[in-house]
Formats: structure tokens, C-alpha cells, sequence
């Protein structure tokens, strides 16, 4: 992780630096959220703190959602709050292949809407509040008035308050500049998906092969090919063999 908690003594402190969180969040009529704390090259596992459906949240990290979440690369560009909305219509599909999908599954997590507020740090991190809102109950009042201002301040205290109880980890930072993806970089899945595609098969066969539909070998692919830095499969396979990752 890019954060780690200096002390026991931290980790109560930080349940605080929640709790104080929370009490802001239901001033402006919202409760459903996540805190992610990230190096800006995003080759390290985000921080996340969040009240977000379990299962969501274990997919995502394990999915290594957040290299492509529209959400998130909507957010390392932004200095004001944005939607969700505006965040995924910022793409193209180039850009951020699987953009739709990531939300797509969202919502079968129950988050269908959202209001992002992202932080920059001196230090190259990124801070980003996320709050999940019923689209069929619309943008809750307060926050069309000034609640962002109040939600803002909020961010800006939990994450000073935070830094003040946890320290970086150089050997992350360090590895998180470097070009090349180290060997944990892919996921058992990925490597495994990848294999397959590099012995000829096609997407429809290794969909057969591992039991999944067409559509999330292509996904994992896309995957593979954004963290290994190029631009097709078969410069996926090229590179992952070349740095002895298949």
C-alpha cells in the first residue's frame, strides 16, 4: 500500500478522522462514500477507505479498476468537483476502453450516480472523495447550494489530518516512478488469460477455456495492455514475455 499506519495509536485516530468525515457527509444528505489516496502513476495499489458494497470494493482492487475508472483519470485532471456523469462523458472509448464497463458493473452494486472531489498534493498524490447518490432521487438539494465548499474543507482536513499520522513509504514511491512493470504487476487471472491468448487461441476459445463470457477476456486483455504501457494484445504478449511475466 502506498500509506501505512505508523501505530495502533494511528489507526484509532484515524477511525475519528472518519467518524468527523461521516458527520460532514450527512450535513449535505449523503452517507454512501469512498476516500482513495494515490501516487499520481497509479502502479500502486490505491489507499482506500469507503462504506461502498463490499463486493464492489473487493472486485475493483482485484480488477485493478482504478488504471482505467473514468472516475479516477477524470480526476487526476480536475481541480473542481465533477459528477460521474461528466467524468465518463470526458472519454472515448480509446481513451478509456473499459470505462463503460467499470460502471456498468457499478451499478449492479446499487452505485448508479456520484459527485467526485478531487485534492493534489505537493508530492505527486492524488486525494479523491467519492459520493454516491439514488440517479432516481437526483442531486441531493444541499449539495446544489454550498455543500461542496462544506464537502471540500472536509476532504482537506481528513487528508492533513491523516498525513499527520502516516508516512509514506519510499521503496513504494520509488517503484511507482520507475517505467517498468514490476513482475506482480498482472493478476493471477490476467497472466493466465494472457497465456492462452499468446499459444493463438482465440478470445472466444479462452472464454471457453476459463468460464467466463467473450466480453471479460476482452476486458482483461484491454487491462493487460494499460498496465504493461502498450497499445494491442500482441504487444502485450510481446512485452510480458520479454519481461518474463508469462
Amino acid at each position: 500500500m502506498l500509506l501505512t499506519l505508523e501505530s495502533s495509536a494511528g489507526q484509532e485516530y484515524l477511525s475519528r478522522l472518519r467518524a468527523a468525515l461521516e458527520v460532514e457527509l450527512r450535513k449535505v444528505g449523503l452517507s454512501c462514500y469512498t476516500v482513495m489516496f494515490m501516487n499520481k502513476q497509479r502502479h500502486i495499489e490505491p489507499f482506500i477507505f469507503s462504506n461502498f458494497p463490499q463486493g464492489w470494493l473487493n472486485e475493483y482492487r482485484q480488477g485493478s479498476y482504478h488504471l482505467q475508472d473514468p472516475v479516477v483519470l477524470y480526476g487526476l485532471r480536475r481541480f473542481s468537483p465533477f459528477f460521474w456523469e461528466e467524468a465518463v462523458n470526458a472519454f472515448s472509448n480509446s481513451e478509456a476502453p473499459l470505462g463503460e464497463l467499470i460502471q456498468e458493473r457499478a451499478t449492479n452494486y446499487g452505485l448508479t450516480a456520484g459527485y467526485a472531489l478531487p485534492l493534489h498534493d505537493p508530492e505527486g498524490h492524488l486525494a479523491l472523495l467519492n459520493l454516491s447518490f439514488d440517479f432516481d432521487s437526483g442531486v441531493p438539494p444541499k449539495l446544489q447550494g454550498d455543500g461542496h465548499h462544506r464537502l471540500q474543507m472536509a476532504l482537506i482536513r481528513f487528508y492533513e489530518g491523516l498525513l499527520s499520522h502516516v508516512k509514506l513509504s519510499p521503496e513504494a514511491t520509488s517503484e511507482a516512478l520507475e517505467d517498468t512493470p514490476k513482475q506482480n504487476v498482472l493478476s493471477q487471472r490476467e497472466v493466465e488469460i494472457l497465456r492462452w491468448v499468446g499459444m493463438g487461441k482465440s478470445y472466444w476459445e479462452v472464454a471457453q477455456i476459463s468460464g467466463v463470457v467473450e466480453r471479460t477476456v476482452k476486458f482483461h486483455m484491454a487491462n493487460v495492455a494499460f498496465k504493461l504501457q502498450v497499445c494491442n494484445a500482441k504487444q502485450a504478449i510481446y512485452k510480458a514475455k520479454a519481461l518474463g511475466l508469462v
